[in-house]
């Protein structure tokens, strides 16, 4: 089986949540919140799993930049965070990733979806906000 991290964006498909967010990049020797870079990322959700890309364009055959698996996760509001409309997804035995959209009503949008594919939750195949 193929990484998750190796599939590119044409062999993911249609993700059940997508959509451009800022991803906050701190490196392990440095995780300070407030001197960190933010680049902007296509995220796309999908499988309990939140793979992110530079890019959206789905004939690019480049693979995922980063891939990580959501179940026991807690997602929320980060606070302390200068940047606006930032949330967290938070484990305790991993990383911490911050994240920020560009509205309000984006950031609860995307950290319900995180939140559902933190518990594992299965989407029906009905219609649903993309």
């Amino acid at each position: 089986m193929k990484s998750q991290r190796r599939v590119s964006c044409r062999d993911l498909g249609k993700g059940d949540c997508e959509g451009w967010l800022w991803r906050k990049n701190t490196s392990p020797a440095s995780n300070n919140t407030l001197s960190s870079k933010w680049s902007k990322r296509w995220v796309v959700i999908k499988d309990g799993g939140i793979h992110s890309y530079r890019s959206n364009d789905v004939d690019d055959d480049r693979r995922a930049e980063s891939y990580i698996s959501l179940p026991g996760y807690q997602v929320a509001p980060a606070t302390g965070c200068k940047r606006k409309f930032a949330f967290t997804i938070a484990h305790p035995k991993r990383k911490t990733f911050y994240f920020a959209a560009e509205r309000q009503m984006d950031m609860s949008r995307w950290m319900n979806k995180m939140g559902l594919a933190a518990i594992e939750y299965k989407y029906d195949g009905g219609s649903h906000d993309s």
